[in-house]
């Protein structure tokens, strides 16, 4: 019988077997080899869990080859063999003693144990990947196998075995095992392994670069960074952050690779201060982009590039001015998402707006208010005069344009006052009439000649402007007394205070003196005597009149009256029998008497004069009774008494009723003083006889200044002062 040689490879075992084939069998996937041996195998491999070595050089034995993993997985000697049967599903030797035995294969856990206990890892990964082992069981193979390497000191082959579990085992199992420094290199292969898996965390990423950074291999970190390859995933903000400590450029690099805009912009801000190239990186992104980044780093544009960071700002918002009908919500760049980034420096800011001025109209009143507080900073520490006027003309032009709708006067006065910009505050108080208003800010300043000005202005619409400065001027040390004189005047001129109340003012000042106001004295006590002359005239006319009036009432009662009208006073014809004569001397046809009067006992060119005089007395009655209305009058008067004689003449205490039946009684013609005449009885002429004038009837004393009168006492009921006196609202009490 022929010898066969068999090579037979375990890793990195060889074996080779010279033996004399008996028989040649196939079971599964195991070849059974039936042979004499010639002598011992070298450095054999076997698995059995009875075996017999002979010592002679030929010995009948069966081996179970396992040609798919290339060992020995079973050999035994026994004696007259004599078939090899592979009959239902199992291994059968037939010997010629007439024996039967069957060979058992165990289950693969088994023999993965022996594997396992012989540190066969690699044979028993071999072992499980042909029979499908589960990959959670493979790992843990790898596992086993990992350590055992790691143990013996094979870091580099245990790494290997580790890489193999990445995905199913914990990367911090590895990573604790060769964190000291001597495993660095093992470490770094299996990180780098991990993150081109995807499966490593910025913590692994974190401490990959570390272990790049300790190593000093700069080429391995730039190529991991920078070449491209899309099989490997690791976070790219840790990278950038660990590769600004060793190399700026790479974490330059890298970051705008991977369009980490935001880092790259603060690794040229705070790592090389290139603030102007950030500026020009910046320019080149998204409006979305752009605006985000600036307003992150703001401060730090702003303080070292303010000139460039403006003119960046103004390309970035000028699309939102250029582009019409622009939908403002959305994503374009509007000043006011800039206006905080420079209100620590306000020359930038009104810089930045004054870009827009041509828009002024689209401003809102936020944005308009924020232009001009920031003018008015600079206004306010601006030591060149021309540039100060510059800023004024511009603030009122603003302020007068009729364009802007939005400019709130009130937020600007606030700001004007806190600034004490006076052309703003005198053209907001102009604007609005708040004269009144202007005037106390004049004399805040001490500005007097200001005041003046302001009174000569509008004093005709507002004359209390006057008496504001007048009452300042007595209380105020400061007042310039050549000014008195003017005010003086037109506090006369205007009738707007009373001579009383003024001499009064003038007395309790210890500012002036009787030479101040000389020539004002002179001029009043002139145009005083001027009125008591006038009024004395007045006085010496009206009782004249009364003489007359007195006498006329006197013949009326005492005297017969005599009729002497020859023509109708209705159709200015001939009197004619049957006639009517009025004791006003007014006669007429008694036809046309009828056809023109409204009343048997009036005369009808006397009534419309009568029905007027009567309205007055009415009117005067209504207005009496308003007592609100006198009040309110007397408190806003400047001359109390010229108020109060008005109400005295217009009869206060007076009853209508009373005067009504007064008239009624004196059967007086109308006269000034009568009011409401009666006519006599008509005398009826016929053309036969002339009939006597019938004797008039006497007539009643209606003479209200009559002490005799019965109806001339005084009644405190009828007072309306009574009850409603209040001293608190006399301004001549403390006079008194």
């Amino acid at each position: 019988m022929p010898y066969i040689a068999i090579q037979l490879t375990v890793v990195d075992h060889a074996m080779w077997l010279e033996v004399k084939k008996i028989i040649l069998q196939w079971f599964r996937n195991y070849l059974i080899i039936v042979s004499k041996e010639r002598g011992k195998p070298l450095n054999a491999i076997t698995v059995s869990t009875t075996t017999k070595h002979s010592d002679e050089i030929e010995s009948i034995s069966i081996t179970v080859l396992d040609i798919q993993n290339k060992f020995i997985i079973y050999t035994t000697t026994m004696q007259d063999i004599l078939s090899v049967l592979p009959e239902w599903g199992s291994l059968y030797i037939l010997t010629t003693k007439g024996s039967l035995s069957q060979l058992i294969e165990k289950d693969l856990q088994s023999k993965l144990t022996v594997l396992f206990k012989k540190n066969l890892y690699d044979v028993a990964v071999r072992m499980a990947k042909c029979q499908q082992y589960d990959s959670q069981a493979l790992i843990d193979i790898f596992r086993q196998y990992g350590d055992h390497l790691y143990t013996k000191g094979d870091h580099s082959g245990a790494v290997e075995q580790y890489i193999k579990t990445i995905g199913k085992l914990e990367p911090s199992y590895v990573i604790k095992k060769f964190l000291d420094s001597q495993y660095i290199d093992s470490l770094t292969t299996y990180l780098h392994a991990l993150h081109k898996s995807g499966n490593a965390t910025k913590d692994h990423t974190t401490l990959l670069f570390n272990c790049y950074s300790k190593l000093n291999s700069l080429d391995k970190l730039q190529e991991f960074i920078v070449i491209k390859d899309e099989n490997i995933d690791f976070d790219v903000d840790v990278a950038i952050k660990v590769c600004r400590q060793s190399s700026p450029e790479n974490a330059l690099a890298l970051a705008k690779k991977h369009n980490r805009h935001s880092l790259y912009i603060k690794i040229l801000l705070e790592d090389r201060h290139e603030y102007t190239s950030a500026l020009e990186y910046i320019e080149k992104l998204s409006i979305d982009q752009s605006v985000q980044i600036i307003k992150q780093y703001s401060n730090v544009f702003i303080e070292n590039v303010p000139k460039e960071t403006v003119n960046f700002l103004k390309k970035l918002c000028s699309t939102w001015y250029i582009t019409t009908n622009v939908d403002l919500s959305g994503n374009l760049a509007q000043p006011e998402d800039f206006i905080y980034l420079l209100l620590d420096d306000s020359e930038c800011l009104v810089d930045f707006l004054e870009h827009f001025d041509n828009f002024l109209d689209k401003w809102s009143t936020s944005l308009l208010n924020t232009y001009i507080e920031h003018c008015l900073i600079v206004w306010k520490n601006e030591k060149n005069q021309e540039n100060c006027d510059k800023i004024e003309k511009k603030i009122i032009n603003i302020l007068q344009s009729t364009d802007i709708k939005t400019c709130d006067h009130y937020q600007v006065l606030i700001l004007a006052m806190s600034f004490e910009f006076k052309p703003a505050i005198v053209y907001i108080f102009e604007h609005n009439k708040q004269y009144s208003k202007l005037i106390r800010y004049y004399l805040s300043l001490n500005d007097y000649i200001g005041a003046i000005e302001c009174c000569r202005k509008y004093g005709h619409v507002e004359p209390k402007l006057w008496i504001l400065v007048f009452n300042t001027a007595m209380v105020d040390d400061m007042f310039p007394p050549f000014m008195l004189e003017e005010i003086l005047n037109e506090i006369e001129r205007k009738s707007l205070l009373s001579a009383h109340f003024t001499i009064t003012s003038l007395a309790k000042s210890k500012t002036f003196n009787i030479g101040h106001v000389r020539a004002y004295l002179t001029s009043l006590f002139g145009a005083e005597k001027k009125i008591l002359d006038k009024d004395k005239e007045m006085v010496d006319k009206y009782q004249k009149d009364t003489e007359n009036l007195k006498h006329t009432i006197e013949k009326l009662k005492n005297c017969a009256v005599v009729f002497q009208g020859l023509r109708c006073s209705a159709c200015n014809n001939q009197l004619e029998l049957p006639s009517i004569h009025f004791m006003c001397q007014h006669s007429y046809h008694q036809h046309c008497f009828q056809a023109f009067s409204e009343s048997d006992d009036d005369c009808p060119a006397c009534t419309p004069n009568n029905k007027q005089i009567m309205d007055i007395i009415r009117t005067q009655g209504q207005i009496k009774d308003y007592n609100t209305e006198f009040h309110n009058q007397l408190e806003r008067a400047t001359d109390c008494f010229s108020l109060i004689s008005e109400y005295f003449g217009r009869c206060l205490f007076d009853d209508l009723s009373t005067v009504e039946n007064q008239l009624a009684k004196s059967k007086l013609v109308s006269s000034p003083v009568v009011l409401t005449p009666k006519p006599v009885v008509p005398v009826v002429q016929t053309p036969l006889r002339l009939s006597p004038i019938l004797s008039v009837h006497a007539i009643q004393n209606t003479n209200p200044f009559d002490e005799d009168g019965d109806n001339m006492e005084y009644d405190d009921n009828k007072n309306p002062f009574k009850d409603e006196y209040d001293e608190s609202k006399n301004p001549f009490a403390d006079d008194i």
